[in-house]
């Protein structure tokens, strides 16, 4: 794989679709297929695991979290998995991480976080009923996620010269007050629908 600088090189469509984001001709791709499919095989490999026994698949988070978050920590150390070497000092540098594409440490990094937070929110405490925006926006993801790049590119627009870190705070709080009703109102809709719909992807 190329290194980030050599991003806009004429690559093959083949080769954008597959691995290398950037634009080739009139083809531009920003999620290239094969470095996702293993994190999305992963996810549905979970998935049935859950189907299967639920208990053993949540009681395993913890350690695959911690695992994970290990694993990161060592490959970032050897400066391995990215090619971002992490050689700077400071933990902006360390967490300096290529996410298009994803590469091993971001995903090791993302995942064990991810892990961690969904054994935490399986358990009995806090009860999920009281973390009801967690489940409006987790059940219309993708709908939420598409939104809002639309919205807070919309801020970005407001913000021209860039803001501090407080306002850009405040426009975060504030896009997901925008966004709450609206996939609280999809989320119901898309539950109405067939089990099979294509609309239960989004």
């Amino acid at each position: 794989m190329p290194a980030p600088e050599y991003a806009d090189a004429a690559f093959s469509s083949l080769a954008r679709m597959a691995l290398v984001p950037g634009q080739t001709g009139m083809l531009l791709v920003l999620y290239p297929l094969l470095p996702w499919v293993g994190i999305a095989g992963l996810g549905l490999a979970f998935g049935k695991w859950i189907l299967h026994d639920r208990a053993s698949a949540f009681r395993a988070l913890p350690f695959a979290g911690a695992g994970f978050l290990i694993l990161f920590v060592v490959s970032r150390m050897f400066g391995f998995g990215d090619f971002h070497a992490g050689g700077g000092e400071g933990w902006v540098d360390f967490l300096n991480l290529t996410k298009y594409p994803p590469s091993l440490v971001f995903a090791l990094f993302t995942l064990g976080i991810d892990f961690l937070l969904l054994a935490f929110l399986s358990g009995d405490f806090p009860p999920i009923h009281d973390w009801d925006p967690l489940l409006v926006f987790g059940r219309a993801a993708l709908f939420f996620y598409v939104l809002h790049l639309y919205l807070y590119a919309l801020a970005g627009i407001a913000f021209p010269a860039g803001s501090g870190l407080g306002t850009a705070g405040l426009a975060w709080v504030a896009g997901l007050a925008i966004l709450y009703p609206v996939c609280r109102w999809y989320g119901g809709w898309k539950a109405g629908t067939a089990a099979d719909s294509i609309w239960r992807f989004f």
